[in-house]
């Protein structure tokens, strides 16, 4: 479609008109709207809100828009249809439908080239407004009403994959306060030689001490040997104290060690609890999501019965919200919100029931509606129990 100009700081009229879902220009439904324009990050609104008309006004089955001091800038104008429409298959009773598009006219600073009013028809086709029957809905509108059981089963997969990978997190966590016990152990078997080899070096320091005493005695026959084991004594000394010092950082260590260690364990605890907690949360959301309808009902009725006849529904699992809609065609019978069939005539009439949580589980069926026919015995009329004629 050829670009029209209009000079950015005009005011102008826009004429839209609308399509039905056939392409035929049609009239806007008696029914609150608001057409959305924008430039870039300005906006202005045309809208009818509670009967109030703002910044249009009806034109037969057209609407003008009037432009007065709209301040849009520079660029292509885009507009946005929004239709509120009665639809009792929403829970307030009303769908909300949004028809974004592109007009091909531009707002810039030199002369426009579009004359009196500026034409449009490119709003996209909208559903007419009144209430729906299944019937009205296509194959793509069924897949959108489907996306919310869609996307709970989504994020029921997700908790899935999140219940397991914790799962996995848990058994780390395990693995690591597995290895943390074996440190402590090991610690343990340190200190334990460490106390050895000070006991050793203790017993050594008291065998050099009594040496060098006998050195003493016997300084005056050997001073020199005196004088080593008093040397001997000092190194023996020595030893004992860093022994000391390693059988004291070794108990340290292992006071640490068994402190990390239960630490571990109490975060470990607080994960399996948590998990618990996710898998219930899990398992109560896998048994709100409907898997399938099973029906019971008679394929034929008889005109003028006065016995009721139910279309009974159960939706699967039997867990899941127990809601389904009965939408019949209305040619040979209705049928109640109960599932009650109610013969109108006799024909054969085509329902749809359709679970109200997981709608893509519907069923279609059909019910003849059959006149009343005198049955026979024999050569002889069929009568019941109390003398009437049975009929079927």
């Amino acid at each position: 479609m050829e670009t029209r100009h209009v000079n950015y700081k005009s005011d102008f009229v826009l004429r839209e008109r609308f399509r039905n879902a056939s392409g035929q220009l049609v009239a806007l439904p008696d029914i609150d709207f608001e057409l959305r324009y924008w430039v870039k990050q300005r906006v202005y609104v045309a809208k009818r809100e509670n009967g109030v008309m703002t910044n249009c006004v009806a034109d037969g089955d057209a609407l003008l828009v009037m432009f007065k001091d709209h301040q849009l800038g520079e660029g292509f104008l885009h507009h946005e249809l929004h239709l509120a429409l009665d639809n009792e298959l929403f829970s307030d009773g009303v769908q909300n439908v949004y028809y974004p598009e592109n007009l091909n006219i531009l707002l810039w600073d030199k002369m426009g080239d579009c004359e009196g009013v500026i034409e449009s028809d490119i709003v996209a086709a909208y559903t007419r407004g009144f209430a729906f029957k299944f019937s009205d809905f296509t194959p793509a509108e069924i897949e959108l009403l489907k996306q919310p059981a869609t996307d709970a089963a989504a994020l029921t997969l997700q908790a899935k994959e999140a219940t397991e990978q914790a799962t996995r997190d848990t058994l780390e966590a395990k693995g690591l306060t597995e290895q943390a016990t074996r440190d402590t152990l090991e610690a343990k078997g340190l200190t334990e030689q460490a106390t050895r080899n000070a006991q050793d070096a203790t017993g050594a320091a008291q065998d050099a001490t009594r040496d060098a005493q006998q050195a003493k005695r016997d300084a005056d026959a050997a001073t020199q040997a005196a004088q080593e084991a008093t040397q001997q004594t000092n190194e023996a000394t020595r030893l004992s104290r860093l022994a000391k010092e390693a059988a004291e950082l070794a108990t340290q260590g292992a006071s640490e060690a068994g402190q990390l260690a239960a630490g571990e364990a109490q975060r470990v605890e607080v994960i399996r609890t948590e998990l618990e907690q996710l898998a219930l949360r899990a398992e109560a959301a896998l048994a709100e999501i409907p898997t399938g309808l099973r029906l019971v009902y008679p394929s034929e009725v008889t005109l003028g019965n006065e016995t009721a006849q139910y279309i009974r529904a159960t939706v699967l699992p039997v867990s899941a919200r127990q809601n389904a809609l009965f939408l019949a065609d209305g040619v040979a019978l209705d049928v109640a919100p109960d599932g009650h069939i109610l013969p109108k005539q006799a024909g054969r009439s085509r329902v749809y029931v359709v679970p109200s949580a997981g709608t893509q589980h519907y069923k279609t069926i059909y019910v003849e509606v059959v006149k009343p026919v005198m049955r026979l015995t024999g050569d002889g009329i069929r009568i019941d129990a109390n003398g009437n004629i049975r009929l079927t």
